[in-house]
């Protein structure tokens, strides 16, 4: 019973008696002493005053901030107010007297006799600082009220050590009491909030999204709800971009703040819209932003364009080489959508124009100005307007502006010069002017292949200008500064081989070998067990590290990336494994509270369990012992170095598998990048957002209409169109370069080729009629060149070096003998007894024909030689080989007469022909006597060759085949195995792909 002071214990008898003499041997073992805290004579009525400042002065020194840290708690020592005696009661166990606790009541006692002898009272009055400062008493008012709230004027007191203090609101009147110069500071902080504060100016950079919810009428809750953040601090807001807060400093700070707190508290509903390929370009190309704009303003929802893999603004993106200079710099060569930053680059490099962006733009140069936003363009207006038209291989920097959205911090603006100039050295200065701008402001750049749009220049020409140009940089002396990456790019992946071979060519010559170590993080990571802390891999760490640097550039203050869960390289164990996978998967989860602390958690995807992941500096020094893996990772390139360093000592030439490769694709892959293609496959989905699922929604069906109103088809076949070995998918990958060639923009037209024999019909579908109609003039000068190449080439035939005599006017079959004495009926010889076709010279086998020739005739006929020599034209490759045929049943003279046309010169489907005599002789037609045998040697155009596994070759399936497979121009065959020598045939299934050549009679 508190107000009694007394303890009453009920229970059992002896169980009450014992704990009664167990409380009162306790109290016997307390020390008691009361300190006498009474005010002194100071003035009016102090006491309250006096005793209030000395109890806070008590409790500071005894508590300390908490009850937990204080010298109380850490002697054992008790205390209590005695407001009737105006003392303080201490007590403590007798046990501890000789513990400190003397010392600690000595201490105390010393403390209050200070804290009497500078104890002093005063007052602050508002009206008293108005009239000092000579202004209205309203307007210091309200400057107070604004800076200071009333709630906050006590704790304000309390921070600079005034023991105690009490605000009037009324009278506006400050009372204080406590050490003299605790109560000076206490009123010149006050004062200070009653001055004339400098006035701001902040820009505050917002995501795009935000800006248009600021701007649009629909979103008026929210422009309310932002209102309020910044409304009592008196400052003023324009919403733009960047948006700008002007006031005092203190409140534009705040304001700033509040901002960006409100930015990532916003909840975001999300619709994910898939789009062909021809709907990505088009919504990318100016007709399309206008569309998107359009909706966007309807139904307050914004976009971004995302990845198939989920991550925005993610393309096909690849690296195809990659060597080291002898300055340490890294170049690297990638394909694909370089505004992607797939190669996480810090610099981009704009293919500008002497004005920059000023004018109407396209190419890499139009797409930098959409996605860099109206700063970036303010930017290089800024520029122009101060310097006019920038000279040929003169370099400018400006800021990322929206593209630091994509990870980009600066923008290179370089002027190549244009093919008309004829000077490569001038390119050669551009790229050196770019790298020593970017060197002394980046470590890392990506550049596109410069001029090869309207500028003129050849791939295969700007691809060795651009490298010379990396190499003088790097050899010329000037600083590198902090560059370590250099990457070469472009959405045309053949463009993207040029310049790979020349660095794989210019990486073969490279003599000097430069060591570099793995790169450390900056940071130590470590997750807990449920016994001890334990430190994350070294590859885990970098990760972790660029997560945290994810963290700190994105807006809503929280990241989260999947971690695979192992230690010292050991996939984890755990049996909490998501479905379908073998080890288990963690979410590490990064944000920073208002107070910008960090918080991590690692959380397991199947159980959802949270462990605390906790952040501290890594010491370069002790990387070895705290880092697992580092010091195997940092051996193993250790020993890479050392042995290439051997074999550069005993003379090899290309340093092998240091820092460098090299992966050639396989020719005619399609551009990344282009819009065209016979695919309807995704290539990147649009995701709309809004504060809510209605506008979403609305969002979504709008942008559905408007691609469907703007879809536009057409439907042409062109006779003849088709080289005879032509498939229609290599027709449209001719077709597909063209394009890539002569527009300078992706261009939102999907094509679609088929073939019947050689007949081509196309398909245009396009968005836009304007880009249909582009499309289709593209097409029709596309197959003019086609004709005129195909007629070029029929225009002039050459006859074989060996015919006698020809005359081109001459039709009709004609049979020349060849003298038996001559070279050239040895030759013959020699081909009939040998293997032929594709057989290896040097495994070719010998003398597999013993027949005894006694007749040889070249077949001469002019127009059969014309086709065939024209079909050899159309091939890529012709792969001109010498076969045998033996006609069975069929005279020779009518094949030499019609050629070899399949309806009666075939087996099968196709027209076979032997590498060896002896396989054709049990298909020959005996002469008249029957005593000689006749049989065609003949030259056969093979070009690309199809050849089948040996077990799948004589299949029915095999052998109802009416054409090669695609890609391929004729069939190459098993057709009699005995032993381990095996006897191949070649297949035709093209007229006028094998020429007669000569007719042989044997016995």
């Amino acid at each position: 019973n508190m107000q009694e002071s007394r303890l009453y214990i009920k229970g059992n008898a002896d169980s009450v008696r014992d704990a009664a003499e167990e409380m009162q041997r306790h109290l016997q073992q307390i020390k008691v002493e009361e300190l006498d805290v009474r005010a002194p004579k100071r003035g009016e009525d102090p006491a309250f005053k006096w005793h209030s400042a000395t109890v806070k002065t008590v409790k500071s020194i005894l508590e300390g901030p908490d009850t937990r840290h204080g010298l109380g708690h850490l002697y054992r020592v008790g205390w209590a107010v005695n407001k009737q005696t105006a003392s303080i009661v201490l007590c403590w166990w007798e046990e501890d007297e000789e513990n400190g606790v003397s010392d600690l009541l000595e201490k105390l006692k010393q403390q209050l006799r200070s804290f009497e002898a500078a104890y002093k009272e005063d007052v602050w009055q508002l009206a008293a600082i108005a009239q000092t400062l000579g202004e209205p008493f309203e307007r210091i008012r309200e400057r107070f009220s604004r800076s200071l709230g009333d709630s906050d004027v006590e704790k304000l007191c309390e921070e600079q050590g005034v023991a105690h203090a009490k605000w009037d609101q009324s009278a506006e009147v400050l009372t204080l009491c406590g050490k003299g110069d605790a109560i000076a500071a206490a009123q010149m902080a006050m004062t200070r909030r009653c001055q004339p504060v400098k006035q701001l100016k902040k820009e505050v950079k917002l995501p795009e999204h935000a800006l248009l919810l600021l701007k649009h009428k629909r979103n008026q809750d929210q422009c309310e709800d932002l209102d309020k953040i910044y409304r009592s601090l008196d400052v003023e807001v324009t919403l733009d971009e960047p948006l700008v807060i002007r006031g005092e400093a203190g409140s534009v700070d705040q304001a700033a703040s509040n901002i960006s707190r409100w930015l990532g508290q916003l909840r975001i509903a999300s619709e994910r819209v898939l789009l062909k390929p021809i709907q990505q370009a088009f919504l990318k190309s100016e007709p399309g932003m206008v569309i998107l704009e359009k909706i966007f303003r309807e139904t307050a929802a914004w976009a971004s364009f995302v990845g198939q893999l989920g991550q925005q603004w993610q393309s096909d993106s690849k690296c195809l080489a990659k060597a080291r200079l002898p300055n340490g710099t890294v170049v690297e060569v990638w394909s694909g959508d370089i505004l992607a930053n797939a190669q996480s680059t810090k610099g981009l490099v704009n293919s500008a124009n002497p004005d920059l962006l000023k004018r109407q733009v396209s190419g890499i140069a139009g797409a930098i100005k959409r996605a860099g936003g109206e700063g970036l363009v303010g930017a290089c207006d800024r520029i122009s307007a101060a310097r006019g038209p920038l000279p040929f291989c003169s370099v400018e920097r400006t800021e990322a502006y929206n593209l630091s959205e994509r990870g980009f911090e600066h923008i290179f603006h370089a002027i190549p010069p244009t093919r008309s100039t004829k000077s490569p050295q001038n390119m050669q200065e551009t790229v050196h002017n770019i790298l020593r701008a970017a060197a002394a402001k980046t470590e890392s750049v990506v550049l596109p292949l410069l001029g090869t749009g309207i500028y003129g220049w050849q791939t295969d020409t700007v691809s060795s200008l651009l490298l010379a140009g990396i190499v003088a940089w790097a050899g010329s002396g000037d600083p590198v500064g902090e560059l370590r990456r250099i990457v070469v790019m472009d959405s045309n992946i053949e463009k993207c081989q040029h310049f790979a071979a020349s660095l794989h060519a210019y990486d073969q010559d490279i003599t000097d070998i430069v060591w570099h170590e793995p790169p450390l993080p900056k940071n130590k990571w470590e997750w807990k067990d449920d016994l001890a802390w334990v430190t994350y891999d070294y590859d885990q760490a970098m990760d972790l590290d660029n997560l945290y640097q994810e963290l700190l550039n994105s807006p809503t203050m929280s990241v989260t990336r999947m971690l695979l869960g192992d230690r010292q390289g050991v996939p984890s164990l755990s049996k909490h494994k998501e479905e379908g996978e073998q080890y288990a998967r963690y979410d590490i989860e990064m944000e920073l509270d208002d107070a910008g602390k960090l918080k991590v958690q690692q959380r397991n995807r199947k159980s959802g369990w949270p462990r605390p992941v906790r952040q501290s500096e890594l010491v370069p020094e002790k990387a070895f012992e705290e880092l697992p893996l580092y010091k195997e990772k940092w051996e193993a390139a250790k020993e890479g170095y050392d042995r290439l360093c051997a074999e550069r000592e005993a003379g090899s030439a290309i340093p092998s598998g240091f820092d460098r490769w090299f992966t050639p694709l396989p020719p005619g892959s399609s551009s990344i990048g282009r819009s065209t293609g016979t695919s309807g496959s995704d290539a990147e989905s649009l995701v709309l957002s809004a504060l809510d699922e209605q506008h979403c929604e609305e969002a979504k069906a709008k942008l559905t209409t408007e691609i469907n109103k703007a879809e536009c088809k057409a439907e042409e076949t062109f006779p003849g169109a088709l080289k005879p070995s032509e498939r229609a998918q290599s027709a449209h990958n001719d077709f597909q370069e063209c394009m890539a060639s002569r527009l300078d923009e992706d261009l939102p037209l999907a094509v679609t080729m088929e073939a019947t024999g050689l007949d081509l019909s196309v398909k245009l579908t396009s968005l836009g009629k304007q880009n249909l109609e582009i499309g289709r003039l593209l097409l029709k000068s596309w197959i003019q060149e086609r004709e005129r190449a195909i007629l070029a080439k029929q225009a002039e035939v050459q006859f074989p070096e060996n015919w006698l005599s020809v005359d081109n006017e001459a039709e009709g079959l004609d049979f020349q003998p060849v003298a038996p004495d001559s070279l050239e009926f040895a030759e013959v010889v020699q081909l009939m007894r040998h293997e032929t076709g594709l057989a290896p010279k040097e495994t070719a086998r010998q003398n597999l024909f013993t027949n005894r020739i006694v007749k040889v005739e070249q077949v001469i006929h002019r127009n059969l030689w014309r086709k065939y020599y024209r079909f050899r034209q159309l091939l890529d490759n012709p792969n001109e080989v010498w076969v045998k045929h033996g006609t069975g049943s069929t005279d020779p003279a009518l094949v030499c007469e019609n050629g070899f046309n399949r309806s009666y010169s075939m087996r099968d489907q196709g027209i076979y022909t032997a590498e060896n005599a002896h396989s054709s002789d049990g298909y020959v037609m005996p002469t008249d006597d029957q005593t000689q045998k006749q049989m065609l040697l003949c030259l056969f155009a093979a070009g690309k060759v199809f050849q089948p596994p040996p077990e799948e070759y004589g299949q029915k399936s095999e052998r109802q085949t009416k054409e090669p497979p695609k890609g391929f121009d004729s069939i190459r065959g098993i057709v009699k195995r005995v032993g381990q020598d095996v006897d191949f045939a070649l297949i035709s299934y093209q007229d006028n792909q094998i020429y007669p050549f000569y007719r042989v009679t044997y016995e």
